[in-house]
């Protein structure tokens, strides 16, 4: 039995709704992610810097 046109766009509209949403949420999880690599990534650049000038000329 084939629904509706009406039905079958409706479900269509909801599961790519849900799909973008679910985007949405795993960019928003990277994006907060990704900051502290970067200072982490920063953080070391320095440290480095620093033990060469440490280093005995």
């Amino acid at each position: 039995p084939q629904l509706p046109r009406q039905l079958q766009l409706q479900s269509r509209q909801q599961q790519q709704q849900q799909q973008q949403l679910q985007q949405h949420q795993k960019q928003h999880r990277q994006h907060r992610r990704q900051p502290q690599q970067q200072q982490r990534q920063r953080h070391q650049r320095l440290r480095q810097q620093l033990q060469l000038q440490q280093l005995p000329r």
